[in-house]
């Protein structure tokens, strides 16, 4: 299916009016990417980083004690230390 669209400027940016007939929901987000001389619009699907693999098999812990900047600090000042 081929639609023309049009840019319009509204205050200072450009929009796409969307006709009806593609049903796009009011609000839906869309990512887009240039391909050469034509531009291409996804829907844009969230993902959220908290429910990959890497992160629910993260080991807190560990890296507490293997990684030196996140080990205990030593104070270097005035620091109040309660």
């Amino acid at each position: 299916m081929s639609t023309t669209v049009v840019v319009r400027r509204v205050g200072n940016s450009n929009i796409f009016t969307v006709p009806h007939n593609l049903n796009v929901e009011v609000g839906e987000k869309f990512d887009v990417e240039l391909d050469g001389d034509n531009i291409v619009y996804k829907p844009h699907k969230y993902r959220n980083i908290f429910e990959t693999d890497d992160w629910m098999n993260y080991d807190y812990q560990k890296d507490l004690a293997t990684d030196s900047e996140l080990s205990e600090l030593i104070p270097v000042g005035k620091e109040i230390i309660d």
